[in-house]
């Protein structure tokens, strides 16, 4: 619920606004209040056909990557302050939240209440409504790996999934002034479309395709709703608002199940994401430091572990477009290879740097004559 007759919480984190909608932010939060290690995300697509729109929407949307753990609860919190005018110049700020492409609330940040709190205002989303009246529940987000198998479905089977998978991963605030609407009664949403225990698992092969999926996120109990995907590309109408502020989260999974007792989290979260090409690179080490530190920053990681992650970090890379076109390629080359390669005539090799003849014919010879 929007906190009222009260200042801002001063133990959460403040977010990052961008300058054509100065004061509005909003970010995923912990449960313990924290805001989760976030990075910029590189992407500049095009959002709009149209090159006015375009430019009108990029330069009032974020798009950041942020990093968590498997099986980590966590919340939407909004938040409208200074710099934002003191004088609100519409009735209300509607915040439209979708989750894998599928709305799942609404926050509205009221004129009376914005000006009576002092300018400032803010809201803490938790989970996702359903039901009404005293049947209503509220199931609340969770962060969880979507798990992959090898089973090799057909390739309408692969495009259906890969369709359908498109929206995973994103979470997607959209904010615009509104004159309508109302802050009780139903919500409309549906569960129906999110991932369950039932399909969490998919095919490696359908994941594949411009984008990997590594993980998803649960409601309540272990029922899935998926957070990673693409920059999303729905934005607000511009007809529908005299603004608009969209902020699309990247999630980015950098330990796997079981791997938590890693100390250096820090050196994990820097080499995923530099994996990912969010941020830079640092400096080839020299031939002399081992492998291992290098990979895991000196944390103390059993064999099982470090496996682990650098299976993950290799599925980002890929994620990335960096590395899955260029596995896909070689491995196709070692398989053509390996054809090849039956049906060639096996060579001997030389020995001592002196060619080396063996008649084969001799045999057959001797045993014409003896016939």
């Amino acid at each position: 619920m929007s906190r009222r007759g009260k200042t801002l919480d001063p133990d959460l984190p403040k977010g990052v606004y961008v300058s054509p909608v100065p004061g509005i932010t909003a970010q995923i939060i912990s449960q313990d209040k924290k805001a989760f290690p976030n990075y910029p995300s590189p992407d500049k697509e095009s959002i709009a056909e149209d090159e006015a729109l375009s430019e009108y929407f990029n330069s009032r949307t974020i798009t950041t990557y942020i990093a968590v753990t498997n099986d980590t609860p966590f919340s939407i919190h909004l938040r409208v302050d200074r710099p934002y005018p003191m004088k609100m110049d519409c009735s209300k700020l509607q915040f439209e939240i979708f989750i894998d492409g599928k709305f799942v609330w609404n926050a509205w940040c009221y004129r009376p209440r914005y000006e009576e709190n002092g300018n400032v205002w803010e809201d803490i989303i938790g989970g996702m409504k359903l039901g009404k009246g005293g049947s209503c529940e509220i199931k609340d987000f969770k962060f969880m790996r979507l798990k992959t198998n090898d089973e090799c479905p057909s390739y309408t089977a692969c495009q259906r999934i890969r369709e359908s998978m498109e929206k995973i991963g994103n979470i997607e605030i959209k904010v615009f002034r509104t004159a309508h609407g109302k802050k009780g009664g139903d919500v409309k949403n549906s569960k129906k479309g999110f991932l369950n225990k039932d399909n969490i698992e998919v095919p490696e092969k359908a994941l594949k395709g411009a984008e990997a999926k590594s993980h998803g996120t649960a409601r309540d109990e272990k029922q899935a709703e998926g957070m990673f995907g693409e920059t999303p590309r729905n934005m607000v109408n511009i007809q529908s608002s005299s603004f608009a502020l969209c902020t699309a989260l990247k999630v980015c999974i950098l330990q796997a199940n079981g791997v938590e007792l890693v100390t250096d989290q820090n050196t994990l979260h820097a080499e995923a994401l530099k994996s990912l090409h969010v941020i830079n690179r640092t400096p080839t080490p020299s031939r002399s430091s081992s492998p291992d530190s290098d990979h895991h920053g000196g944390g103390n990681l059993t064999a099982s572990q470090a496996k682990q992650i650098e299976d993950l970090l290799k599925s980002f890379r890929e994620g990335a477009g960096g590395g899955g076109g260029s596995s896909s390629r070689k491995r196709i080359k070692r398989e053509n290879d390996e054809a090849e390669s039956s049906q060639r005539p096996e060579k001997r090799r030389r020995a001592g740097g002196k060619a080396v003849t063996i008649d084969l014919t001799g045999d057959s010879s001797e045993d014409e004559e003896r016939n």
